[in-house]
């Protein structure tokens, strides 16, 4: 079992890549049509106008000027190359003072909206779009928004969203939702705004804050670079932080919340490195050559020295070691887990013991301490990805029945799962399924070959199933050829019997005449 789940967790970044790289299928009409600018229309907008849910506007290469594009419809949005399709938004500037007494003095400024896109299976890709200062907005579901080049605001709203291979260079940059996907992104200018549960943030390189109030989210192997007061700061509950890379970028990695995972990130040459919380945990991360190491954000976070918010990380070169914070306490605060530590290359301590811990605590400063330092790094290569449960799909490993024969009509099947799901079902030769709760036995089995598969379906719905296994009902041949020779045997000697008390009683009629 513990196999099935270190291969599937290296399958599973992989599936999740794929998942959000393919294209969306999504269902269109069977009369849908492309229409090509400038080729039948002149302009995006007249083409939009005149486009229907599943049609495809493709925009040849040229730089196109419109006035605000309002789309209402499911169609998908086609520039030839981002490199040479470009459009140029015009948005109406408003320019209003605050206080008329004061009219050069207090001024509001804004835009109308450039783009506004309202509805779902929508798809905008290949284009480079900017703006006169208006800003982009999309609502809806099961859009996707990729491999595009835009300057301006954008607002991403809605479920099952992919936002993917885009290259954003304007703040802010707005995404809310739930199975939203933000992937491969390259954002150059901009501050990222992410909100909602079960969403996707991986492989995006960051030059700007990025900030989540999220649940349940997984953010995987993102770059954070060169961004004097940037952040990379989550705060909800059970998140997942892992292999990201943040490097001279500002405040570093914050985390706030309840069961959130923060492993396996680098975080070097920031202003303050780390900033954890007493209800998450923050393991095996590599905490290099930062200004400050760890801010508590003023928070005492484990004076019982009794949680496990802060183990096994290397903290190497850091120029303060001492808390970052605006107010020191007298409570002493345990960074540690009551039986191991962090390793910190200033600490000086001895181990008598051989044990790999130091005999005499750390101490940052009076009141904060790693009881049990590792004397040497810790090694990072051991420990095992982690991933949200609800990107973990089912999987079923049949043990019984496997491909054979078998010579009785009663066959057990056993099966093993690698998580809780919420339904269990089989289907046996291709017919309905049948609900079961665990293990059982298909009994009265007809001769001949048969196939068996089992579904299981967990809690978020994602559905697994197990491969199929044929397996046939035989009758035992050496079996059937025993009964043969005993009805044989029996044949004979039953006659043999009658022959002879037919002669015995032949020879008594006899004598009697």
């Amino acid at each position: 079992m513990r196999k099935i789940a270190k291969v599937y967790s290296v399958l599973l970044v992989v599936s999740f890549l794929i998942f959000t790289l393919n294209v969306q299928d999504f269902p269109v009409k069977a009369q849908s049509k492309t229409i090509v600018v400038p080729d039948d229309y002149p302009t995006i907008s007249s083409a939009i106008q005149n486009a229907t849910n599943g049609d495809t506007v493709y925009i040849r290469s040229g730089t196109y000027t419109e006035n605000e594009l309002k789309i209402t419809k499911s169609i998908f949005l086609i520039g030839e190359k981002p490199e040479s399709t470009k459009i140029n938004l015009n948005s109406e500037k408003h320019d209003e003072s605050l206080y008329p007494e004061f009219p050069d003095l207090y001024r509001a400024i804004w835009y109308d909206r450039a783009m506004a896109v309202h509805a779902d299976n929508f798809v905008l890709s290949g284009l480079t779009i900017s703006t006169t200062g208006g800003d982009i907005n999309i609502t809806g579901n099961n859009n996707k928004i990729e491999s595009n080049f835009i300057s301006a605001p954008l607002t991403v709203l809605g479920s099952n969203n992919k936002i993917v291979n885009n290259t954003l260079s304007s703040r802010p940059i707005n995404i809310a939702g739930t199975h939203c996907n933000f992937t491969l992104n390259k954002v150059s200018k901009g501050d990222v705004n992410f909100a909602g549960q079960y969403n996707i943030v991986s492989f995006n390189t960051l030059r700007d804050s990025f900030s989540a109030v999220s649940d349940e989210s997984y953010f995987y192997s993102n770059f954070c670079l060169d961004a004097q007061y940037g952040a990379f700061k989550v705060k909800g509950n059970n998140n997942v932080l892992c292999k990201n890379v943040l490097d001279h970028f500002g405040d570093g990695l914050i985390l706030i919340g309840y069961g959130n995972k923060a492993m396996l990130n680098n975080v070097t040459y920031c202003r303050i490195g780390i900033s954890p919380s007493a209800d998450s945990i923050m393991y095996a991360n590599y905490v290099a050559y930062n200004e400050w190491t760890i801010n508590s954000r003023n928070a005492i976070i484990n004076p019982y020295g009794n949680l496990s918010f802060l183990v096994h990380n290397n903290f190497v070169d850091n120029r303060y070691y001492q808390m970052w914070t605006m107010s020191m306490s007298n409570i002493t605060d345990y960074l540690d887990n009551g039986k191991e530590g962090n390793y910190w290359n200033t600490y000086q301590g001895e181990d008598n013991n051989s044990d790999g811990v130091g005999d005499s605590p750390f101490y940052l400063d009076s009141t904060h301490l790693d009881r049990y330092p590792l004397i040497n790094p810790f090694n990072l290569s051991t420990v095992e990805e982690v991933v949200p449960d609800w990107l973990i799909m089912p999987i079923i490993e049949i043990i019984n029945p496997e491909s054979v024969t078998y010579s009785v009509r009663n066959v057990s099947v056993d099966f093993v799962l690698n998580k809780q799901v919420s339904w269990i079902g089989y289907s046996l030769d291709g017919k309905q399924n049948e609900t079961i709760l665990s293990n059982f036995t298909l009994t009265a089995l007809s001769l001949g070959t048969h196939n068996i598969t089992v579904y299981a379906i967990d809690r978020y719905d994602n559905q697994g199933s197990s491969g199929t296994i044929s397996f046939t009902i035989q009758e035992n041949e050496s079996l059937s050829n025993l009964l043969v020779v005993a009805i044989i045997i029996s044949v004979v000697f039953f006659s043999l019997a009658y022959i002879v008390l037919f002669r015995r009683h032949r020879r008594t009629a006899m004598l009697s005449k």
